[in-house]
């Protein structure tokens, strides 16, 4: 009996693959960042990244959320490995203040205003996903945001959680927005490098106010309505 052996995948047939995918991410995150996630078609997509498969979106990404998780996913790494090295430093010093917590917040993006491979886009597109995809962004899974958003919470004592969470979630809207306006500025250029880190540095100090500023009476009351009624911290 004739033995058949298994076909090897080509190398070439691998790095047309790779390319591929990568033509497809670059092309969405351009797209989305433009026009938001749902004003595109994935065809637009397709054809935007010049590839001829019509399928090609579905076979390496499965549909248009899959699409939509390979663009983040192809910028978290980078921000986790930076804000982690950020926090590290921070906790040699053994007491974490507030304001060095937000740069460590703020600059891993911020520094993707530098990134020329969809930096700017990614912002832009966060500051779209933080309105319209917001339960799919805070279930993803980010061990450098857990930890600093537990670093943040213990300079904030006398603060309810809720109060906290709540804060937490201005700061992130505040932030992305800001980015994506930068982002854009600078694409058109209408803003240079000096007054781009006079503008990081003052939304850091923002961000710092804004989560810091005294609870004023009236939320305070709303706060402990809300707990004695859903029995939450």
């Amino acid at each position: 009996m004739k033995t058949v052996r298994a076909r090897k995948t080509s190398p070439l047939g691998r790095k047309s693959g790779e390319d591929t995918r990568a033509r497809l991410i670059a092309a969405a995150e351009q797209l989305f960042a433009e026009r938001g996630v749902d004003g595109v078609s994935l065809s637009e997509v397709v054809s935007f990244a010049e590839q001829g498969n019509a399928s090609a979106i579905n076979y390496h990404f499965g549909n248009r959320e899959g699409l939509l998780s390979a663009v983040l996913q192809k910028h978290q790494p980078g921000i986790e490995k930076r804000r982690n090295e950020l926090l590290e430093a921070i906790e040699a010093r053994q007491k974490a203040n507030l304001r060095p917590l937000v740069e460590a917040l703020v600059q891993p993006l911020s520094e993707k205003l530098d990134d020329p491979d969809g930096g700017r886009a990614y912002l832009q597109l966060m500051d779209q996903l933080l309105r319209s995809h917001y339960s799919m962004l805070v279930s993803t899974p980010d061990d450098a945001r857990e930890r600093l958003m537990r670093l943040i919470r213990g300079c904030l004592p006398e603060m309810t959680d809720q109060l906290a969470n709540l804060r937490g979630i201005l700061a992130a809207t505040q932030l992305f927005s800001a980015l994506a306006f930068v982002a854009r500025q600078e694409e058109d250029g209408l803003l240079d490098e000096g007054e781009r880190r006079v503008f990081v540095g003052n939304l850091i100090d923002c961000i710092t106010g804004s989560l810091r500023a005294p609870v004023s009476a009236a939320v305070q009351s709303a706060s402990n309505e809300a707990h004695s009624t859903t029995g939450s911290p």
